[in-house]
């Protein structure tokens, strides 16, 4: 692995950040919401999508 290698931190401080959002979530900004509104058709194709993005966001909406 290139972290291993190359890599100044462990791979416990390199996963953190996507760890902390995967748990908490984070706020949906407006642009996220907008875009996700521009692509609401495509993504209601999909079950897994439709989880994911259940009422499609609103801005300050939290998305875990």
């Amino acid at each position: 692995m290139a972290l291993e290698q190359y890599g100044t931190i462990s791979l416990k401080e390199a996963m953190a950040p996507a760890i902390k959002l995967a748990e908490e979530g984070f706020t949906v900004t407006p642009r996220f919401s907008n875009g996700l509104k521009k692509k609401e058709k495509m993504l209601k194709k999909w079950d897994s999508s439709k989880k994911t993005f259940p009422s499609f966001l609103q801005f300050n909406s939290t998305l875990i």
